[in-house]
């Protein structure tokens, strides 16, 4: 994927665009709303994978898009502005997103929202509800040490408790995430990388190769091994 687009990064899209072949909730949600979400997917030549979202959780769409048809980006760590006081009000998600900025200011490292928080504070249309999940990416390309995912899954629980709301907190790492609350929890975790999931201790160890459809290695303390998770 071209250093340009990042995971989660939401793209204004150029319309008309060509969506031959795409049902037609995606042409309608994108005259509402121009955006995709970069996905964590391979590349397509010099396309980037993108993600279409409709009105439900079920109306997803999966799409390779040219340059050309970008207009903007917007990264989740640019999404931090406080959202309108009558959401905040309604919307226990954007109640925690205001209370986790103190707990994560000190952190030196970016985060923000993503999922439908994120896409209501780029796009501006009410998308989020009152039962929505919270969202965030915390960018971390040096290894997060496990004592310190501890402290910040404790407080961030926390807020999330006082807030009731729901979050999901993934850790972006070079070559893929890992969810905080696992890596803060268990020995070994899941990364998500463009071509699978892997079993890993150490995700910031995982190598990906170049010729190969999956991970193709975990990385046990100081020794490697074959992987054979898909």
């Amino acid at each position: 994927m071209s250093r340009s687009f990042l995971v989660h990064d939401l793209l204004r899209l150029r319309l008309p665009g060509k969506w031959e072949g795409a049902p037609s909730w995606v042409v309608e949600s994108l005259e509402r709303a121009p955006f995709a979400v970069v996905r964590r997917a391979s590349p397509e030549g010099c396309k980037i994978p993108v993600g279409v979202r409709g009105r439900s959780r079920n109306e997803r769409y999966a799409i390779w898009l040219e340059h050309d048809a970008i207009i903007a980006t917007i990264r989740p760590e640019y999404l931090l502005r406080a959202a309108p006081l009558a959401r905040i009000t309604c919307v226990p998600a954007f109640q925690l997103l205001d209370r986790l900025k103190p707990v994560l200011a000190g952190l030196g490292l970016d985060w923000g929202p993503t999922g439908s928080v994120g896409f209501e504070l780029a796009s501006g249309i009410p998308t989020a509800t009152a039962s929505s999940d919270l969202d965030i990416m915390i960018r971390s390309d040096r290894r997060l040490p496990v004592g310190l995912a501890v402290e910040l899954d404790r407080a961030i629980g926390e807020q999330a408790r006082c807030a009731g709301c729901r979050i999901d907190v993934l850790v972006e790492v070079p070559r893929g995430a890992v969810s905080l609350a696992e890596y803060a929890r268990r020995k070994v975790v899941m990364l998500r990388t463009s071509v699978g999931p892997c079993l890993t201790h150490d995700p910031w160890a995982v190598t990906i190769d170049a010729w190969s459809t999956r991970p193709h290695r975990m990385v046990v303390g100081q020794n490697e091994m074959n992987a054979s998770h898909p």
